[in-house]
C-alpha cells in the first residue's frame, strides 16, 4: 500500500504540470484564434500526461496485486524455473484487466476502459512513442462502440483514477485487516498447541519445578554448575510484573498470570554466538 501511495503522490504532483500545460495550450489557442498570434514565441513544452497515466497505472497495479496477495498469501512462491518469479501469471506481468478477475473487484465499463488504457501507458505509452509490436498501436473499441487510439487520455481520467484508487485502497485495507485477523487466530491456535505440548514435556522426569513468589521455574535436572550460572535472558511479564531469568538450565517459566515463557537457543550469525529466543504462550 505504501508503494501505491508513493506512486499516486508522484502522479498527482505531475498532474499539476499537466493542468498548467493545458491552460497554456488553451490560452495560446484562444490568442491564435482571436489575433492570429500566440502569446509566446517559445515552443510549447513536451506533454507529460502520458507519464502521469503511467504512474497512475502503476499505483493501481500495486493495489490490485496487493489485493490478490491479501486474498491468498500462499500465492507468493518461487517459480519452478529461472528466474524463479514469486508471482504466477498474470500477476507476474504489469497492469492488465485480467488482474481484476482474481481480486473480487467489480468494475464499471468505463473503469474497465480506463484500466485498459492505463495498461497501455504502463507497458509502453508512458515511456516510448510507439509500442514494440505493430499491433500495439491498432485502434480499439470504446464502451460506446467507437474507435480510439490505444494510448488515449481524456479530461475525465484524473477524477475517475482518484475514485478508483481510493476504492481499491479501501478494499485493500479491509482485505489486509481480514487477513491479519485470520493469521492472528491461526497463530493463537498454534500457540495453544505448543503450550500444551511444552507443559506436558516440562512435567516429565527430566525437569524440576521450582516455585518462587508464585512463579514456577522449570529447571533441567542434573544441570552442570556452569549451565546453572550462565548468563540468560531476563523476561519481565507485562501482565503481572513477574521477572524471570531463562537460560539453558532454566529454559521455561510460568508467571503469575499463567503465561508460559520458553527460551530456545539459536546461533546469531551477526554477533557470532548462541543466543536465546524467548516465546510466550498465554493460557487458553
Amino acid at each position: 500500500m505504501f508503494t501505491a501511495d508513493r506512486l499516486k503522490r508522484a502522479a498527482d504532483q505531475l498532474l499539476t504540470v499537466v493542468d498548467a500545460d493545458r491552460e497554456r495550450m488553451l490560452a495560446d489557442s484562444k490568442s491564435l484564434f482571436e489575433r492570429l498570434e500566440v502569446n509566446s514565441s517559445e515552443p510549447p513544452p513536451l506533454p507529460v500526461s502520458p507519464v502521469y497515466m503511467m504512474l497512475a497505472g502503476l499505483a493501481l497495479e500495486n493495489l490490485l496485486k496487493g489485493l490478490r496477495i491479501a486474498i491468498d498469501p500462499k500465492l507468493i512462491q518461487p517459480g519452478p524455473k529461472p528466474p524463479y518469479k514469486m508471482f504466477p501469471p498474470p500477476f507476474s506481468q504489469h497492469l492488465d484487466r485480467t488482474f481484476v478477475a482474481h481480486t473480487r473487484v467489480t468494475l464499471t465499463p468505463l473503469e474497465e476502459d480506463l484500466i485498459d488504457r492505463l495498461a497501455v501507458f504502463v507497458a509502453w505509452g508512458g515511456r516510448y512513442p510507439v509500442g514494440n509490436a505493430a499491433l500495439d498501436i491498432k485502434s480499439v473499441s470504446t464502451p460506446a462502440g467507437e474507435r480510439r487510439a490505444p494510448a488515449m487520455i481524456y479530461g475525465t481520467d484524473p477524477p475517475m483514477i482518484n475514485r478508483l484508487f481510493n476504492r481499491l485502497r479501501a478494499e485493500l485495507g479491509n482485505a489486509t485487516d481480514a487477513r491479519r485477523s485470520i493469521v492472528s487466530q491461526e497463530d493463537a491456535r498454534r500457540r495453544q498447541v505448543c503450550r500444551r505440548e511444552l507443559l506436558e514435556n516440562l512435567g516429565g522426569a527430566a525437569y524440576e519445578r521450582i516455585e518462587s513468589e508464585r512463579v514456577i521455574h522449570f529447571r533441567i535436572r542434573d544441570s552442570s554448575a556452569a549451565a546453572l550460572n550462565e548468563p540468560g535472558s531476563l523476561v519481565l511479564c507485562c501482565g503481572c510484573g513477574a521477572s524471570m531469568t531463562l537460560n539453558s538450565a532454566h529454559p521455561a517459566a510460568l508467571c503469575r498470570c499463567d503465561i508460559l515463557y520458553h527460551a530456545v537457543p539459536y546461533f546469531n550469525a551477526a554477533v557470532g554466538r548462541e543466543m536465546l529466543d524467548v516465546k510466550e504462550y498465554p493460557a487458553e
